[in-house]
This record gives C-alpha cells, sequence and structure tokens, in this order.
C-alpha cells in the first residue's frame, strides 16, 4: 500500500544538532502547521502490512481490557455483596430480651 505523507521538522533545534531520529514527523495534512515547524515537502512511503499480524495484536490488547474489566467488575461484585450481608446482619432482628 502506497501512502503519501508530509513530512515536517517540528524540532528544528535538533535538527540542527543532527538528531535526525527526533526532529520529523510525518502527518497526512501538508496544508498547515504551528509556528515554529518547518514544512520539507511531499513525500510517498511504500508500507507492507500484515493484516493478520495487526489482527492478533489488536484482539490481544482487547483480551487484556476484557480481563481487566472483568476483574474489576467481579471485585465490586464481592464488595456489593459484602456490603449487603453487613447491612442484613445489622438489620436482623435482635432476640427477644423477654
Amino acid at each position: 500500500m502506497k501512502l503519501k505523507q508530509h513530512l515536517y521538522i517540528v524540532c528544528p533545534d535538533e535538527f540542527l544538532k543532527g538528531n535526525y531520529r527526533t526532529c520529523f514527523s510525518l502527518f497526512e495534512n501538508g496544508e498547515s502547521h504551528p509556528e515554529g515547524w518547518i514544512y520539507c515537502g511531499p513525500i510517498e512511503i511504500d508500507v507492507n502490512v500484515d493484516t493478520g499480524e495487526v489482527i492478533q495484536k489488536v484482539v490481544s490488547v482487547m483480551d487484556r481490557e476484557i480481563e481487566k474489566a472483568s476483574e474489576e467488575f467481579a471485585l465490586k461484585m464481592h464488595l456489593l455483596k459484602r456490603r449487603k450481608e453487613e447491612f442484613l446482619a445489622l438489620a436482623a432482628p435482635i432476640g427477644d430480651e423477654s
């Protein structure tokens, strides 16, 4: 897949120091940019993406989110049930003291 991007120098001071790893950024839109950024022009990138790998990564992240939500839900249910039991214990009629 070919992508057209626009190259910017977003940290001119880093560029002047020769630190090219952190001074450039790519954006889809080349029309406007924040003050201080330097527009270098459009570039085309030929990207080969393994969609199976992308799907696997997304599903893995979702599985972790599901696991976290399940654990949080289980804890919340446990706390609610305990509060209910404590309330019922307090509300239980006390035996006749006659």
